[in-house]
């Protein structure tokens, strides 16, 4: 049986990635995730590709910027590859011990330099980043709140 899985690619624009990530809430419907864990990884995967979009590529459109998401069992992974600067990993570890609680706080007081990187680390399950050869690639993983059963 093959997993469902989806892969986009869009321009690396802002506006792209509003495309991407309404693709990616179609996605998440489609398989049954709930409602919740689909806004949190909308929401995660919006920042990273904005990250990709702003840092990585400076702002340069043109570029070619890749979604792919999967669904595993009660997990949801997600991917996004970019051929831009590439982001020093030590940034994940430094943010990892810095994370806000972001229940006991509003989003709107958490700094915002990093603050894509803090909500993605606070809300996925699973985050890595590498950069081989050219790409650069951030895996996350979000495990469900409860079994689902993907569309028929």
């Amino acid at each position: 049986m093959k997993l469902p899985r989806m892969t986009i690619v869009v321009d690396s624009r802002l506006d792209c990635v509003v495309l991407a990530v309404t693709l990616l809430r179609n996605f998440c419907e489609w398989v049954g995730a709930p409602s919740l864990d689909s806004r949190q990884i909308e929401v995660c995967v919006a920042e990273a590709m904005n990250n990709s979009v702003i840092h990585a590529y400076k702002l340069e459109a043109g570029r070619q910027l890749e979604l792919c998401v999967s669904r595993n069992g009660c997990n949801i992974y997600c991917e996004i590859f970019d051929q831009g600067i590439a982001m020093d990993p030590l940034q994940l570890s430094r943010k990892r011990t810095q994370l806000p609680d972001l229940d006991s706080i509003a989003l709107e007081d958490v700094p915002e330099n990093g603050r894509g990187l803090s909500i993605i680390l606070s809300v996925m399950d699973f985050v890595e980043y590498r950069s081989v050869n050219g790409t650069n690639c951030l895996s996350m993983r979000k495990q469900l709140r409860k079994p689902f059963e993907a569309h028929k």
